[in-house]
């Protein structure tokens, strides 16, 4: 029997000063993995939800100032069957594997994954998934087949080194091959070909050969043979075998959430012990990101039907160079770019656009390319680049040769101890914010269901404009504030309109930008003369008549210095991206013992949210790490189905099982979100107090109702950190944050 929720934010007003939850980018669980084609080729796992790409973990870096840091990586299986993952460096050598039970999560230190400990101190990560069985269907969830490859014949050549003991030469058949003959031997301009004797019955013009009786190799008898090749000659055996029947031609493999969390060392031995739970009591500072979903890698913009942009281009909407000089100091930033592709001399051009120039109109700052070795991490402190001027604020366009590159910014307030990151965002003229020219174009059948086929709720989404939805924005709430940094992606003035909506879905303020051509805009909230009433949380929807990217800040400035007695916190910080859509809701309740909700002819779950790490502190002083979650539905009126796991995988109260027949069908929390309305889940609310303090753990959140599309975030604080104890995530959801889900593709070329 589901439990109704009551939003407690708006009930109790959180008067214990205690932050709010969340984060909103949809982003890292991907789409279906055979993906329809870009250019014409299937779309690889690693550009689904199957992989995710962290730019950065560090494993005792100082960045700007700040740190040492070292960071953990939290991994989610969201699927209903077990899986195994893989945590591979930037070089493709894996450095961790492990099994995930269905809904389990698991965190690996930097120094787990053998992250350099000198140098950098950081380095990129890359995980992948796979099923723990491709054939048992138990392990497979709904809609997902694997076929398997007949065994078939082929042609293969190896090369072998003459004997010099007794003439007879044996080797054995490469990985996965079965030799069935020998077909011809070659040396130099000399060719033998069968049929040839056996061993040991060699003549003087033809060598002896056997096949060993397993086919797994074979020997050559060089005895008799007048013209044999010498003593360590070199010749080539050409042989007819049977490659192996191996798993494969999966529809798609598991979808998978991440993030990662860096805390800064106080008592470095305790970080240390801490990295592997994530938990960050006895740090300085702490700061986090989520991971970047194959999903929503660069080379979607090559997709067909969709208005590409620059090749493989990322954005980082906001980099700082010591802005602002005012108050106490300004933001310093770091740049890392991870080659994650293992091709070498990958080039990357990082052009800075500045704020006050405006963009490709101004002067511009290019950093000289950068030529990146395989498994490189290229660092790139700003108050190092050559012409930069100081006290500079910008976006950062980021060009690269290869789609599996990502980036994200460190941006660092020494003079506070104040720290938060941004990932990167994909270039692209045409997303999944914006209605297509013809809608539900995709039959109910299709297995990839249309970006856009679903009604959409009043007041939002359009044909001409670009949407980026913010589940959660605070004016002065708890001496919490917001600032968005918006980004224009295009060569043309921007005109985005900005609207407030409250808990009650009314539109409460709003105001518009003119951005310039690859300008970018900051907007300090409350400021612009924008009023959403005092002490509020809101949700934003952000409107523009070209594409852009947002980035949001959440900042705390003010209030009282963390002290043991009195948690109201001063000097916290955290930044999450703006998203393009969400997770889309599906007809009826899911069945929550398997089926992940999966509409017929949808064979993946794109009515899931996932947040793969969420934590609860102690309720009685209001310290320790602390997670709330916050949804926006920007579709028709939607139900939400949240259930809380512990990291074996197992659900936990309020949401634990109620059936003891049954331990892992949950009993999930139902919230109703009307259109454009907000709801809160927050772990030291009354109403989660069965939830065990000290909980690490992850939610899972299922959106109910066609025509709903639902996105969340979840802040992530710790009160007894002396400095800044804040990070972000943006939930994920299986299309990734931002573009097309491959495989979606528009019937012809959609004009921005």
């Amino acid at each position: 029997m589901r439990k109704r929720f009551l939003n407690l934010v708006v009930a109790l007003g959180l008067v214990t000063g205690l932050l709010v939850g969340a984060v909103g980018s949809v982003g890292a669980a991907g789409n279906n993995g055979t993906g329809g084609p870009i250019n014409g080729n299937p779309v690889p796992f690693d550009m689904t939800g199957s992989a995710l790409y962290f730019a950065f973990v560090p494993n005792g870096a100082v960045i700007n100032g700040v740190g040492p840091f070292f960071g953990t990586v939290t991994v989610q299986n969201v699927e209903d069957v077990p899986i195994n993952i893989t945590l591979s460096n930037t070089s493709g050598v894996a450095q961790q594997t492990a099994p995930l039970n269905p809904h389990a999560s698991k965190t690996f230190s930097a120094a787990s994954l053998n992250i350099p400990s000198t140098g950098n101190m950081v380095g990129g990560i890359k995980v992948t998934s796979t099923w723990q069985s491709t054939t048992n269907p138990a392990y497979l969830p709904v809609g997902v087949t694997c076929g398997t490859t007949s065994p078939s014949t082929s042609s293969g050549q190896i090369n072998v080194t003459s004997n010099a003991t007794n003439g007879v030469d044996a080797f054995a058949a490469p990985a996965g091959q079965t030799i069935n003959a020998i077909s011809s031997i070659d040396f130099g301009t000399t060719v033998w070909s069968g049929p040839f004797p056996a061993v040991g019955a060699s003549t003087a013009t033809t060598p002896g050969v056997s096949i060993n009786p397993n086919g797994q190799g074979a020997t050559i008898d060089w005895t008799n043979v007048t013209n044999a090749p010498p003593t360590n000659a070199i010749y080539q055996v050409n042989y007819k075998y049977t490659a192996s029947a191996t798993s494969q031609n999966c529809t798609r493999e598991p979808y998978i959430a991440g993030v990662e969390k860096h805390m800064a060392a106080g008592n470095a031995a305790l970080i240390n012990a801490n990295n592997g739970t994530a938990q960050s009591d006895g740090a300085t500072v702490v700061d986090g990101y989520t991971g970047v979903s194959g999903a929503d890698l660069p080379a979607s913009t090559g997709i067909t039907g969709i208005t590409a942009g620059p090749v493989n281009t990322i954005i980082l909407p906001i980099v700082q160079n010591g802005w602002p000089t005012s108050g106490s100091g300004g933001w310093d930033s770091t740049i890392y770019i991870s080659n994650l592709s293992g091709v070498a001399n990958v080039g990357a051009t990082i052009t800075l656009y500045g704020a006050a120039t405006q963009g490709v109109a101004g002067p511009s700052v290019i950093v000289p390319r950068h030529l990146m070795a395989a498994g490189e991490t290229w660092a790139l402190d700003l108050a190092t680049v050559v012409g930069l001027p100081a006290n500079w604020v910008g976006s950062a366009w980021i060009s690269v040769d290869e789609p599996t590159i990502v980036a994200a910014a460190s941006r660092n307030k020494v003079a506070t101890m104040m720290s938060l990151t941004n990932t990167a965002a994909p270039y692209s003229l045409t997303d999944c914010s914006r209605l297509l020219d013809v809608p539900n174009q995709y039959p109910s059948s299709s297995s990839q269901p249309d970006c856009e086929s679903s009604p959409i709720g009043p007041s939002v989404k359009s044909l001409t404009n670009y949407f980026r939805f913010d589940p959660l924005a605070f004016q002065n709430y708890n001496n919490w504030n917001t600032g968005f940094n918006i980004a224009n992606l295009s060569d043309i003035t921007n005109t985005v309109t900005i609207t407030f909506y409250n808990y009650l879905t009314n539109s409460v303020s709003g105001f518009q930008e003119n951005i310039p051509p690859r300008a970018m805009e900051y907007v300090y909230y409350p400021g612009n003369g924008t009023d959403a009433g005092l002490a509020s949380v809101s949700a934003v929807v952000f409107s523009g008549t070209s594409p852009f990217h947002v980035a949001t800040d959440e900042v705390k400035y003010m209030g009282i210095a963390n002290t043991n007695s009195n948690q109201s916190g001063v000097g916290e910080a955290m930044s999450y991206m703006a998203v393009a859509h969400g997770a889309k809701g599906l007809i009826g309740p899911p069945d929550l013992g398997g089926a992940n909700g999966a509409a017929p002819g949808i064979p993946f779950p794109i009515n899931k949210l996932d947040v793969p790490l969420f934590q609860k502190g102690d309720p009685t002083s209001g310290l320790g790490d602390t997670s709330g979650v916050n949804m926006f539905n920007f579709g028709l009126a939607a139900v939400v189905d949240v259930i809380f796991y512990d990291q074996s995988g197992a659900p936990t109260a309020p949401t634990a099982a109620v059936d003891p027949a049954h331990p892992f069908i949950a009993n999930p929390i139902e919230i109703d979100l009307g259109s454009l309305a907000s709801a809160t889940l927050y772990s030291l609310d009354p109403g989660n107090a069965e939830m065990p303090v000290g909980f690490i753990g992850s939610v899972d959140m299922q959106v109910i109702n066609v025509g709903s599309e639902v996105a969340a975030v979840s802040n992530n604080v710790n009160y007894s950190i002396a400095g800044d104890g804040a990070a972000v995530y943006n939930a994920a959801a299986v299309q990734g944050n931002f573009l097309f889900p491959q495989g979606i593709i528009p019937p012809g070329p959609v004009q921005p």
